[in-house]
């Protein structure tokens, strides 16, 4: 179990961005000069412990989709 200290480290991290996931935190952590710091799935389950994770939030995060077509000129782009 990660101890106390460190976890409250976590969750004033992630209080000061409320946006940023446990990779990012775990690297602006690092930086920060934080002794054992924790793994990005640490920090995961940290927020998971402390309710920080909407589960709403989650579910709406999808995977960025790329504009790929099997032959070329199926698809047209333009930017305005």
């Amino acid at each position: 179990m990660t101890p106390e200290s460190i976890a409250q480290r976590v969750v004033d991290a992630r209080d000061r961005h409320p946006a940023w996931g446990a990779r990012k935190l775990a690297a602006w952590l690092a930086q920060r000069g934080l002794d054992g710091t924790p793994s990005p799935s640490t920090i995961n389950r940290i927020l998971h412990r402390y309710d920080l994770i909407d589960a709403s939030a989650s579910r709406a995060a999808t995977a960025f989709a790329r504009f790929e077509r099997a032959r070329a000129n199926e698809l047209w782009q333009m930017d305005l």
